[in-house]
């Protein structure tokens, strides 16, 4: 196998010439000049030279390796993102290993082991509760591993990237005022079955506010459904908002699996989307699109996130930096609004009315007595 003083012969130049070029170093700049690297490169290619990584990360006792941790690597959303990350990382040379948790709820202390005995030289967590974030964080912390954190309102610490919601809830508030919509209701979730639950409801209540449209007393409906094989709202949930007098004419939806259970919930109770209910939602998946009606939807920038994450824990890497030295790093990442067929212009408020009543009668007919 070549080595570098095989490649420094070969080409003519220093030893010291060939490390430079060969490791990277030249990302920081230097004085060697593009001439004297293409011929290196050529000479390294000739000889068919190929870098020892193995015999790197025991020198310097750590590998380039990123762990991208998460418990939910089966979403669209974490898939997306785990392709920016990879992106991102091979510009860099840098390996991308998924540490799956057996659970996002608990520290997961075999894991934890795993990032260690790997030599990682940084990892990124992704939807991952509080106390286990934060455990990850001080023990890789404690090693010198740096650990980013993606689209999660985790507490300002490391490296954190996420939506921009306040952006999506004001286009989405916007696009529905534009429509006619005054009675806008939130389909929102807990903090503990909804990774930015509460940014999302905060963000909703600010654009509101904005747009100097009330929100209604029982229109902040947080639901009580479950990361399970089938999350979304209730129908009975969904149904004791239409059946209001005062019902909301437009349901905004803190995802689109969320929307789409909405969605159902609404015709099942026969009400029409959009001409008798707008339904719009954050996160734009694929299916959004082929969904019917095709839902309006903020599209949240699932690939971007991951390589802005990757490049900044790459770049904090390479700046030799210590974890508990280092300074914070917020950045949100703009969203797009997306206008397909479930946003309509508000009903007639006569309209609505007669709709609420003529649900409220079924409602008791259909009741046990």
């Amino acid at each position: 196998m070549a080595t570098m003083r095989d490649i420094a012969a070969r080409a003519g130049v220093s030893h010291t010439a060939v490390s430079f070029v060969l490791s990277d170093k030249q990302r920081t700049g230097g004085s060697i000049s593009e001439a004297t690297k293409a011929r290196i490169l050529a000479a390294a290619a000739e000889l068919g030279y190929r870098r020892d990584e193995l015999r790197r990360a025991t020198i310097a006792g750590k590998s380039r390796m990123i762990g991208f941790l998460t418990a939910t690597n089966s979403n669209e959303s974490v898939a997306r993102m785990l392709a920016g990350a990879v992106d991102e990382a091979e510009k860099w040379r840098y390996t991308v290993k998924i540490m799956h948790l057996a659970n996002c709820d608990e520290v997961d202390d075999e894991v934890l082991d795993r990032c260690l005995e790997l030599r990682l030289a940084g990892a990124i967590g992704l939807y991952l509760h509080r106390a286990a974030l934060e455990k990850f964080r001080a023990e890789l912390a404690r090693h010198d591993v740096h650990l980013a954190v993606a689209d999660d309102n985790a507490p300002q610490a490391g490296i954190h990237v996420l939506t921009d919601y306040d952006m999506g809830m004001e286009q989405l508030v916007a696009h529905l005022k534009g429509l006619g919509h005054q009675r806008i209701a939130l389909l929102g979730g807990s903090e503990d079955l909804l990774f930015g639950a509460q940014a999302r409801e905060n963000a909703f209540l600010r654009a509101m506010e904005k747009h100097s449209l009330e929100i209604l007393s029982g229109f902040l409906s947080r639901g009580h459904w479950k990361r399970t094989e089938e999350p979304g709202f209730t129908d009975r949930e969904v149904r004791a908002l239409l059946e209001r007098t005062d019902r909301p004419t437009a349901l905004v939806a803190v995802s689109d699996q969320v929307a789409m259970r909405a969605v159902g919930a609404a015709l099942n109770a026969r009400f029409r989307v959009p001409r008798d209910l707008s339904v719009a939602s954050l996160g734009n998946v694929d299916s959004a699109e082929f969904f019917h009606p095709a839902l309006t939807a903020v599209a949240q920038p699932f690939n971007e996130i991951g390589r802005v994450t990757m490049r900044h824990l790459i770049e904090r890497i390479e700046s030799g930096v210590a974890p508990l030295d280092a300074p914070a790093i917020l950045e949100t990442l703009p969203t797009r609004l997306i206008v397909r067929d479930s946003t309509a212009r508000a009903p007639q408020p006569e309209r609505a009315r007669r709709q609420a009543a003529a649900l409220r009668l079924r409602s008791v007919a259909l009741t046990p007595a």
